[in-house]
């Protein structure tokens, strides 16, 4: 019984055809891995300023704080949030006009707050929401 083995030009030829595929299942699982970090770094941004608004929701909420207590200074701007490297968290907050929400009117009883998320890549996230006093019920 005589064994076969394999020529070098079989071998050369398995050779470049693994080479040929390997480019495109590389350039795909680059492709790939990319997409699952910008997945993950949106993930991130919307939790950083889902956070920002549930303090200060909560705070306006809270008893001793209240509208009042939400200020500016009490959201100072922070650059890796929570140890979060490339990360940036802003917070904006300014009375505003109830009649068109943008004009500046200080003791309108209406504050407009921008909570803006910035991430690697140039990924941000932009939040506008309200925060208004309680009237007093009668």
């Amino acid at each position: 019984m005589h064994r076969r083995g394999l020529s070098l030009i079989e071998v050369v030829i398995a050779i470049v055809l693994l080479a040929l595929a390997a480019g495109p299942l590389a350039i795909q699982l680059a492709g790939a891995l990319q997409s699952r970090q910008q997945a993950l770094t949106q993930h991130v941004i919307v939790q950083l300023a889902r956070e920002r608004m549930g303090e200060i929701y909560a705070d306006a909420a809270t008893p001793n704080r209240g509208y009042a207590w939400i200020s500016p200074a009490r959201y100072p701007a922070e650059t890796a949030p929570h140890g979060l490297t490339g990360y940036a968290r802003t917070t904006e907050i300014r009375e505003v006009d109830p009649s068109d929400f943008l004009t500046p009117q200080p003791g309108s009883g209406l504050k407009r707050v921008r909570v803006r998320v910035t991430g690697p890549g140039d990924q941000q996230l932009v939040v506008d929401f309200f925060v208004a006093r309680e009237s007093p019920t009668p």
